[in-house]
């Protein structure tokens, strides 16, 4: 499991850079979930990959400072009119 966890951590990282390659409506979304996923895999690193007996999840208040983050970093690219930057 820590080697796919690791793996799949790579690939979002690696993905992050095309968030500022796309328009700020789609670009909040590949944002949420590339931060999101990342976040998962945190927990399952934090629960010491025990997927099985445990579901890994996102606090709310995590959630909401992804949240909060991505539309913060949309709101001023849209007033810049520039794409956005992870």
């Amino acid at each position: 499991m820590r080697f796919e966890v690791e793996r799949a951590r790579d690939w979002f990282r690696r993905g992050l850079p095309l968030i500022a390659q796309v328009d700020s409506e789609l670009a909040i979304d590949l944002d949420l979930f590339s931060r999101g996923g990342l976040e998962i895999l945190n927990a399952i690193e934090k629960q010491n990959y025990a997927v099985l007996g445990n579901r890994p999840a996102i606090s709310k208040p995590r959630k909401l400072a992804l949240v909060a983050r991505a539309a913060m970093a949309k709101l001023f690219a849209g007033s810049r009119g520039e794409k956005r930057k992870p």
